[in-house]
Order: structure tokens, then C-alpha cells, then sequence
């Protein structure tokens, strides 16, 4: 359920992050539920802790570091239903997954 709440707030600031000419926004939400905004992916990768969450909004991105942290990552695009309305998140990069982030999962 927390997922799917964080996911609407982020669809919901997108659409008003589009129209209003703003940059995307990045989520990184800890275990505990407590979340940090970044303005870049790249600055929320750095941000977060291993099991920490990342939630990407639509768009197209890249990921300059390897990924050396037990992270999940959740984009836009996922549901059918929202799709539309979000666009999908795509990763343009090449994602190298370093031992220590075994377990990390993308959405």
C-alpha cells in the first residue's frame, strides 16, 4: 500500500511538474517511511541507504554510478492504468550492479 501511496503523490506532483514547467522529482523513501526529494536520480542514488527506496517519475534517464547499495527502484509505468498520465520511466544508461547491491530489485 505505501508504494502505491508514494507513487500517487509523485504522478500527482508530474502533472503539475509538467504543466507547470518544472523539473522531474525523485523520491527516496527510507523503512521507516521517512522520504527525501532530489532533483536529479543521481543525486537521490547518492542520497539513499541500502533497503532505501527510489521513485522515479516518468522520463527518460541515466544512472552515472554503478550501483553498490541494496535499493529498490520504482519508476513510472509499471501500472497500465497510469501510463498515460506518467509516461514510463526509461534508464538510457547501462545499470552495473555491484556485489554489494544483491537483492536490489527495479519496478
Amino acid at each position: 500500500m505505501k508504494p502505491a501511496i508514494i507513487l500517487c503523490t509523485l504522478l500527482l506532483a508530474g502533472m503539475y511538474n509538467t504543466l507547470s514547467g518544472q523539473s522531474a522529482q525523485f523520491a527516496v523513501v527510507r523503512p521507516d517511511g521517512s522520504t527525501s526529494i532530489c532533483p536529479t536520480l543521481d543525486s537521490a542514488y547518492r542520497k539513499a541507504l541500502d533497503n532505501d527506496a527510489i521513485y522515479i517519475p516518468g522520463g527518460t534517464y541515466t544512472l552515472s554510478d554503478s550501483v553498490k547499495k541494496k535499493l529498490t527502484f520504482w519508476g513510472a509505468g509499471i501500472s497500465p492504468d497510469s501510463t498515460l498520465v506518467t509516461g514510463r520511466t526509461v534508464i538510457s544508461s547501462k545499470v552495473l550492479l555491484a556485489p554489494s547491491a544483491s537483492g536490489s530489485a527495479f519496478h
